[in-house]
């Protein structure tokens, strides 16, 4: 995830990496409420695992978040790279 934090914001996007759905606490899910969140977890079984306990971390508060996959792509890092750094 901290991979693919860094290359969001090197795209532009605001974004940042957490090493897991436990190492999510009320003081981060608190600061980010006020936000459009949006997971971009790997595309495996662990990534939507991680997902699922995280949207159900969020709804504790009434908040519900997005999840963006890329198909054809293990994780965000990839996408980018085999969709527009080696496209050229």
């Amino acid at each position: 995830m901290i991979p693919d934090s860094i290359m969001a914001t090197q795209v532009g996007w605001n974004a940042i990496g957490v090493l897991g759905a436990s190492t999510i606490n009320d003081k981060l899910i608190e600061k980010l409420l006020p936000f459009n969140v949006i997971v971009i977890p790997d595309n495996d079984s662990a990534g939507l695992s991680f997902y699922k306990k995280t949207q159900k971390l969020f709804l504790n508060y009434g908040k519900i978040i997005q999840r963006i996959y890329f198909k054809g792509a293990n994780d965000f890092s990839e996408y980018i790279i085999s969709n527009f750094v080696n496209s050229k």
